[in-house]
């Protein structure tokens, strides 16, 4: 944890508390954090603003470490039982790759959501399923699939979109790019999930890059990757 930030905790602890335990938060003032004068003259302090990108970047942060927790265990007891003569592998690596933004099909679905969407009341119009449906004939002559298949994709992703907006009461969640940049959130804290995941690696790429992908592409399905969802590949030791 960042010095900075524990130091303005203590701060801003010891002048809340200052009407309720004045003498001990006058020792935490004057003692520990070695300011000038009296705490009971300081003002209240004032709370900026919440930064409510910041904090959606932060939950999409803890939410991959559980994610990526519970994969690993899964990953390793796969290869526990597979391989019964000898230790398991364990996993000493993780690489993640990352969509900048959603592609072919499921951004065509998302726009048309979002056009069905009825920001007022959190809605959406009622014909969306059905218009939805109706594209899945088109959209599986472009993805070159049989019909029932691509609607076997299509909708479930419908359904789970639709419920994620009316939940959120937004359509933003109907964006084709988070509203952060997904792979510096992870870059930006690789050294704290090292420590979470007791990992000795932890690589982060587009789902663009070539030369990354094709070293993967036996073992993960790098084109699976959507915004929010890495695809993920483990290295063993």
């Amino acid at each position: 944890m960042h010095r900075d930030l524990i130091q303005r905790f203590i701060e801003v602890s010891a002048i809340l508390l200052a009407p309720i335990t004045p003498h001990t938060s006058e020792h935490v003032w004057q003692k520990l954090l070695k300011k000038e004068g009296t705490i009971l003259k300081v003002g209240w302090p004032d709370a900026a603003k919440p930064d409510l990108i910041l904090q959606k970047a932060a939950r999409y942060l803890e939410d991959q470490i559980v994610s990526l927790r519970k994969l690993i265990m899964k990953y390793e007891a796969s290869s526990k039982k597979k391989n019964k003569s000898g230790p398991a592998p364990k996993v000493a690596g993780v690489t993640l790759f990352v969509a900048a933004e959603f592609q072919g099909w499921k951004a065509h679905i998302l726009r048309l959501l979002a056009g069905k969407f009825v920001e007022s009341d959190a809605s959406f119009a009622d014909n969306t399923d059905q218009v939805a449906l109706g594209e899945v004939a088109r959209l599986a002559e472009g993805e070159g699939l049989p019909a029932k298949k691509m609607q076997q994709q299509v909708m479930p992703f419908v359904k789970f979109k639709k419920e994620e907006a009316v939940k959120a009461k937004s359509s933003v969640v109907l964006d084709l790019r988070l509203p952060f940049d997904e792979r510096a959130t992870l870059v930006d804290n690789a050294e704290y999930v090292k420590r979470s995941l007791n990992l000795e690696t932890f690589n982060v790429f587009l789902s663009t890059d070539e030369e990354q992908r094709k070293a993967v592409e036996k073992e993960c399905n790098v084109q699976g990757a959507s915004p929010g969802v890495p695809a993920v590949h483990f290295q063993t030791k």
